[in-house]
């Protein structure tokens, strides 16, 4: 269930470049070089602070190590995301 609602207006600049509000980026601690996970869902673009490893917990449960445990992270944030949408 989305709890916390803001929405913004930013211009599209040069190379695609959208600048992301100071708040934003102090509480998802994001600095100049941090990584960020970008999502399109039909019409919409989500941004994400990068996955912490705690939230991972019980995520990929098999008996064989993953060759790509990143993609596998992703597709199990995406699965949360759209149980998270369809709410």
């Amino acid at each position: 269930m989305v709890k916390d609602i803001e929405v913004i207006n930013r211009e599209l600049q040069i190379g695609g470049r959208i600048t992301l509000p100071i708040e934003w980026r102090r509480e998802m601690e994001l600095r100049v070089g941090s990584e960020v996970i970008m999502s399109k869902i039909d019409h919409k673009i989500i941004i994400e602070p990068p996955l912490k490893i705690t939230s991972l917990r019980g995520a990929g449960k098999t008996k064989k190590p993953s060759k790509d445990p990143k993609r596998e992270a992703r597709d199990y944030m995406v699965g949360k995301l759209m149980k998270e949408l369809k709410k």
